[in-house]
């Protein structure tokens, strides 16, 4: 007999019995059995009084018994202290709001296992859902990348792109001017997707060189969701049109059986897993057979526990000689804390900073509350983070809190949803940090800060003699120009237009003058005397002097040159 549950002989398979909870110590007994083969023999029986091929037999009984002895097993989970040295295991710990994707070491214990890749997964077993029910579930199995569609040209809906829409083509595909830096490369719009195209949303994941890997979710929250709405101004005439387009990004979850008629090939089985998942949803995954994009484990938060889970199990994606594996693993209820992830424009002169947690809260951040801050650099370093100095009621904070119910992730620079317009902020260099509870609990730990450059600082970086001015080369022809002087260009005798179609115009004398004259206008212009701020004009006024320079010394190279 197995505890828990009872296995019958139906007549066409097996029936499992209603669970039945007993009390630890746990453990379940077993009785194995062979069947006889042709040139078997037993010593005991006559050549004549040999049993039939076939015949079910004891595999270990007493002597004169035809009944198996009972073997007696007690389940343990790898780590259990009662288990031999030699056979004790550490269990990899995953904290709660944290995300798994690539093989990784925990902060807490042991070597967390790779999902992402997998061919097929499932969660077979949550100890939060076994003790306390489905609400306590402490890990959720989910796609993340996978593009979620609106298809034009269906009746009453979107025929076209509204002109209005202001876009830009890359590699055959019209993106989206104006987006932040986390939507700018994953929303665009695909002609070559049904008949009249389509919008399309991707999830990405980021595999850092340094720091938390993370992931871009094809989740819309309500902020992204008016962003995207907002492409579309209200007196175009297919505003509602558009609304509802964004409204109406989906994807379709499909999960596929064996076809009965060509044993080995497999078709889309409506009667499994199918459901549709909108804009504002994450893909959760409850069949190894549903087709995926991407796999990622996220701990929700709701719960704590062992956790089973089942790879290389499918039937329909997975190579059948692949080998399976169970990974178990531990859901700790305290606060991953993560770091912070500086998402930066495509255009080199998007004043737009995104900032985001490297977490994603499996696409729930609302069920958590968060405290940003940011401060600016102190002997060229970020502020230490002290209670006091983190605490903006304390007169001795170097921190400083911005205003407003914040999310996970901070727009700032050049947008009317900007979280933070503190001029000071765009054009100088600030240190971020956070921390972030589930509602009602204790707070994770702060960030460690992450330094965002200011925008003369970024334009500056990117706008260089040594630098293509754009990174969109299939679009654009690329810059020959070798020669510095060329580069630089003529002497400024006015602000020039700063944007990506004119930005190959113009010497870097007239862009770098045009970038100080912004920078000023918005710090020492407006009686803002601020350290941070005024080095980065210090900075863009030391390029100046050194294009300068050079067609200075060009100049006297020339003048003292008899032969010109």
């Amino acid at each position: 007999m197995v505890t828990g549950f009872t296995i019958t002989d139906s007549g066409s398979g097996y029936t499992e019995a209603p669970e039945v909870r007993i009390a630890p110590p746990v453990s379940f007994a077993m009785r194995f059995y062979y069947q006889s083969l042709p040139g078997f023999f037993e010593p005991n029986r006559s050549l004549a009084n040999q049993r039939p091929v076939g015949t079910v037999m004891p595999f270990i009984a007493d002597t004169g018994s035809a009944v198996p002895v009972e073997l007696t097993y007690q389940p343990k989970w790898p780590d259990d202290l009662t288990l031999p040295v030699a056979q004790r295991q550490i269990v990899p710990v995953l904290q709660a709001a944290q995300t798994l994707t690539l093989p990784k070491a925990s902060a807490i214990a042991g070597q967390l296992p790779q999902i992402r890749g997998a061919s097929s997964a499932q969660v077979i077993y949550q100890q939060s859902i076994a003790n306390s029910g489905a609400a306590t579930e402490s890990v959720l199995l989910h796609d993340p990348t996978r593009a979620k569609t609106y298809l034009l040209g269906a009746p009453g809906g979107l025929q076209e792109l509204p002109p209005s829409v202001l876009t830009s083509v890359y590699v055959g595909k019209i993106y989206f001017q104006t987006l932040p830096p986390h939507l700018q490369e994953r929303f665009y719009f695909d002609s070559a997707m049904g008949s009249e195209g389509a919008l399309v949303l991707e999830g990405g994941f980021v595999d850092e060189i340094t720091g938390e890997d993370y992931l871009d979710l094809n989740v819309l929250t309500a902020e992204d969701l008016a962003l995207l709405q907002d492409l579309c101004p209200a007196g175009d005439a297919a505003k509602g049109q558009w609304n509802t387009a964004i409204n109406q990004l989906a994807t379709q979850l499909e999960t596929f059986s064996e076809d009965p008629a060509a044993p080995g090939s497999y078709e889309v089985d409506g009667s499994k897993d199918s459901r549709r998942i909108d804009q504002a949803t994450l893909a959760d995954i409850r069949d190894p057979d549903t087709a995926v994009d991407s796999y990622a484990l996220t701990a929700t938060g709701n719960g704590a526990g062992y956790v089973v889970i089942m790879l290389e199990n499918g039937e329909a994606f997975t190579d059948p000689g692949n080998p399976p594996a169970i990974r178990v693993l531990k859901v700790d209820p305290s606060l991953y804390t993560g770091d912070l992830k500086v998402l930066l424009a495509s255009n080199p002169l998007d004043e737009q900073v995104t900032l985001r947690h490297s977490g994603d809260y499996a696409a729930k951040p609302e069920l958590y509350e968060f405290q940003w801050r940011y401060g600016f650099p102190t002997d060229g370093t970020n502020p230490t983070i002290t209670e006091s100095s983190i605490n903006t009621a304390s007169s001795t904070s170097t921190w400083l809190k911005p205003d407003g119910s914040l999310g996970s992730s901070i727009l700032f620079g050049g947008s009317p949803s900007a979280t933070i317009s503190n001029p000071a902020v765009l054009m100088g260099d600030t240190y971020f940090t956070m921390n972030y509870r589930k509602i009602g609990g204790t707070w994770s730990g702060w960030t460690s800060p992450v330094l965002v450059e200011g925008w003369i600082k970024r334009v500056l970086a990117k706008i260089n003699p040594f630098n293509q001015r754009m990174s969109d080369l299939a679009s654009n022809a690329v810059n020959t120009d070798v020669s510095l002087l060329t580069q630089a260009g003529k002497r400024w005798e006015g602000d020039i237009a700063l944007n990506l179609d004119n930005i190959n115009e113009v010497g870097l004398i007239e862009i770098y003058e045009t970038v100080l004259n912004r920078g000023k206008g918005f710090t020492i212009g407006s009686g803002i005397d601020f350290n941070s701020a005024n080095n980065a004009l210090i900075l863009a006024a030391g390029y100046l002097n050194d294009l300068y320079t050079i067609l200075g010394n060009e100049a006297y190279a020339d003048a003292a040159n008899p032969t010109i």
